[in-house]
């Protein structure tokens, strides 16, 4: 899969964790469920995205889309993930990248 495909099937994932979200929201509140209001729905709404209004640093499924958006990204810049160096082909061996900046290693591409 590539990563619009993650990001669509988490995106769905949200849609339906709020669906079930309202329906468990009512019928803790028609019960006046305090212990499920805090157990059950408060993680709920902080794992489908941030606009939950607790306060929490928990992660969430927004977190994870920017995440896999942000590795997308870095693929695309070709910067060193150990030092954000610019990545050129290693002089002294054919098929491998190095950072300029740092000299590591960093990627193996097939030589041509």
């Amino acid at each position: 899969m590539d990563p619009q495909e993650h990001i669509d099937t988490i995106t769905a994932a949200q849609e339906l964790i709020a669906e079930a979200l309202t329906m468990l929201q009512g019928v803790a509140r028609s019960t006046r469920n305090g212990w499920a209001e805090n157990y059950i729905i408060a993680p709920l709404s902080i794992l489908i995205n941030g606009e939950h209004g607790y306060i929490s640093r928990d992660a969430n499924l927004d977190d994870w889309i920017k995440s896999l958006l942000d590795d997308e990204d870095e693929g695309a810049d070709d910067a060193c993930p150990f030092c954000d160096g610019p990545v050129g082909q290693d002089p002294t061996r054919p098929g491998v990248a190095i950072c300029q900046h740092c000299a590591e290693p960093v990627a193996f591409t097939p030589a041509n």
